[in-house]
């Protein structure tokens, strides 16, 4: 694979984990620096907040990634001789 190719793909995982990382940083981070984390039900939110952004931003990530290029052919033409 292309060294530059890398690179672009690279920058664009970062760059679709930056809205993640802000959602988590507002819903989990800010709450708990002010005090929720002493909350019984604090935890539940935060373990129910990772798992479904994550797996969103996952899905997210899996719908993105670019796609290999696959012959039409069947393969029974594709030898030459």
């Amino acid at each position: 694979m292309n060294p530059r190719a890398d690179t672009h793909l690279s920058r664009r995982v970062v760059l679709v984990l930056v809205p993640w990382l802000v959602y988590v940083g507002v819903t989990l981070v800010a709450p708990a620096l002010h005090g929720a984390g002493r909350d019984a039900g604090f935890v539940e939110h935060t373990v129910i907040t990772l798992g479904v952004s994550g797996a969103l931003a996952m899905l997210w990530l899996a719908a993105v990634r670019p796609r290999a290029h696959r012959s039409i052919t069947s393969g029974k033409n594709d030898r030459r001789d």
